[in-house]
């Protein structure tokens, strides 16, 4: 089962990995300044996570569903 909450820094990883992941492929397709806007770097979703209220959804052990869990 799958729970949300509020994402903390340590969700950083996670949270960049996803939409990275996703739309990597359309890259080309993109501007800089949109890919960026749309794949957030640490830098920004640092601030993102300060400015805002950010949700991840997570498994039941508490781990962001983003991450790599190997």
């Amino acid at each position: 089962m799958a729970l949300i909450r509020k994402a903390t820094a340590e969700d950083a990883g996670g949270i960049l990995a996803c939409p990275s992941a996703a739309f990597e492929e359309f890259r080309d397709n993109y501007t800089a300044g949109a890919f960026a806007g749309t794949v957030l770097a640490a830098d920004t979703i640092a601030k993102r996570l300060q400015e805002m209220t950010v949700f991840v959804a997570t498994e039941e052990s508490g781990e962001n569903d983003g991450e790599d869990h190997a």
